[in-house]
């Protein structure tokens, strides 16, 4: 009776004088209850259709995400599409630097810095200026034309530099973390990084993915994560490898203090020190909490980012992981897993069950369908 007009129900029934036993069995009561009720089937009716608009968007969006994701499990070329990335990244630029005003008011100086952050321009603006005849002639659509085929140049002698083979494998992982951004709206990446090689590689391709989505218009940032336990022997490697990845932010976690807690915790709880395998236990509590340190950066309070992992990020393009099975058919799909014992990853696989962990690589412990 609250939900259908209870206000007016109890007055008809306080001035018929009835009883609360009596059954109401008025036709205006009756044609009330029957108003009400359709208008709050209505409402609930609403609710469900949004409700199943949001999911239609979600899939769609999921469809896109692993589709993307089965091209570069499968080895496709992804080529072409890089050329297109390249024209619209810098017709954006230069529609961004000539939107207002004249020739002479417009900012090149401030143009021809943003595109040198992008690749290496040999052309100067000095030459430009004198192909067109003066600043007063230049125009948007001949700066776009000579940007763009000097990126295409550039874009050509990089290519020829690192080898075909390993340009294709570089554009598939920096197009698919591109596209997990963009698709899944996260805002950045978050990875930790060593003085590895497999680091370095996999954190310069998230940078790249993070730069690929701001010149496209979106949001994502690169946040380089050091976990040092105290003061680590390979800090010198690892300041080296910072200075190749660029980042966007860099933060730094010691992970030292949690870590001799908890294991301290554990040795007056359970375990029984002297072991020789103490080490080696005490190796996977520091190896969790990297993982804890990275999820935690990486999440919704803080920057609603996604934690990567180096290795799947980064293996095969370097070629200092293990080699991963050919591609085939069969590769896109998932294949169960063996349990392992004590240095099973399951805390790793339930964060990429769960969407915060983003894999690059075309590797049988991280393939999933829609």
């Amino acid at each position: 009776m609250r939900l259908f007009n209870a206000g007016m129900v109890e007055r008809v029934m306080n001035t018929a004088g009835l009883a609360e036993d009596v059954p109401i069995e008025s036709k205006m009561v009756s044609r009330s209850i029957q108003s009400a009720q359709t208008q709050v089937e209505a409402q609930n009716y609403e609710i469900r259709k949004n409700v199943l608009k949001y999911d239609d968007v979600m899939n769609r969006q999921r469809t896109v995400i692993y589709d993307e994701r089965r091209r570069v499990l499968m080895g496709a070329d992804i080529h072409e599409q890089v050329r297109l990335f390249i024209n619209d990244v810098v017709e954006g630029y230069v529609d961004s630097a000539t939107a207002e005003g004249f020739p002479e008011t417009w900012d090149l100086d401030q143009l021809w810095t943003a595109i040198g952050t992008l690749f290496p321009c040999q052309l100067t603006l000095a030459e430009v200026e004198a192909q067109a005849g003066g600043r007063a002639r230049l125009t948007a659509a001949h700066l776009k034309e000579l940007l763009t085929s000097e990126a295409h140049h550039a874009y050509d002698a990089r290519e020829a530099s690192v080898g075909e083979e390993t340009m294709r494998e570089l554009e598939r992982r920096v197009g698919f973390l591109a596209e997990y951004l963009r698709h899944t709206r996260t805002r950045g990446l978050v990875l930790g990084i060593s003085g590895g090689i497999d680091s370095t590689v996999g954190g310069r391709l998230c940078q790249l993915a993070c730069e690929r989505v701001r010149a496209a218009g979106g949001e994502a940032t690169f946040v380089a994560v050091r976990l040092p336990y105290g003061v680590q022997a390979d800090e010198e490697d690892a300041r080296l490898a910072l200075r190749a990845i660029a980042p966007d932010e860099v933060a730094v976690v010691d992970i030292k203090p949690g870590v001799d807690g908890l294991w301290a915790a554990c040795v007056a709880g359970v375990l029984s020190v002297g072991d020789d395998r103490d080490d080696f236990v005490k190796g996977n509590v520091k190896a969790r909490a990297r993982m804890v340190a990275q999820y935690t950066i990486a999440g919704p309070p803080v920057r609603s980012s996604t934690a990567c992992s180096r290795c799947r990020v980064s293996s095969q393009t370097s070629g200092a992981s293990r080699t991963s099975p050919p591609r085939s058919t069969r590769d896109a799909w998932p294949r169960r897993r063996r349990r392992t014992s004590r240095t099973s990853s399951s805390s790793a696989s339930a964060a990429r069950r769960s969407g915060r962990c983003c894999s690059a690589t075309p590797s049988a412990t991280n393939r999933a369908s829609p």
